[in-house]
């Protein structure tokens, strides 16, 4: 079963953003969706979204000891490394035809 989603890697990032950030808690929803037939590169993309941007790390800590200034600033500059790490993931796994 693949998932229907125009755009996985968007839908990733965004998804990823959201949710609980414990590897307890994210790992095995990650194992679920690949065994569920979502895509390397998808999932790629779900696992640096949550590493880069978390809305809990930026409401608890940055916005209140480091300004807004400061979180539209890594904001913006990280926005494309989820789906740059996506789209890696694809094409290593293209070239080297990895199959899980």
């Amino acid at each position: 079963m693949k998932f229907a989603l125009d755009y996985p890697l968007r839908d990733a990032y965004r998804a990823k953003a959201y949710s609980w950030k414990r590897p307890l808690i994210c790992f095995p929803i990650i194992y679920v969706f690949l065994n569920a037939g979502a895509s390397i590169p998808a999932l790629m993309s779900f696992v640096t979204a949550g590493s880069v941007f978390a809305v809990h790390r930026v409401v608890a800590f940055e916005l209140p000891l480091l300004g807004a200034r400061f979180v539209k600033i890594r904001f913006l500059s990280c926005l494309l490394l989820p789906p740059l790490a996506g789209l890696a993931a694809a094409f290593i796994e293209k070239v080297f035809q990895i199959e899980i």
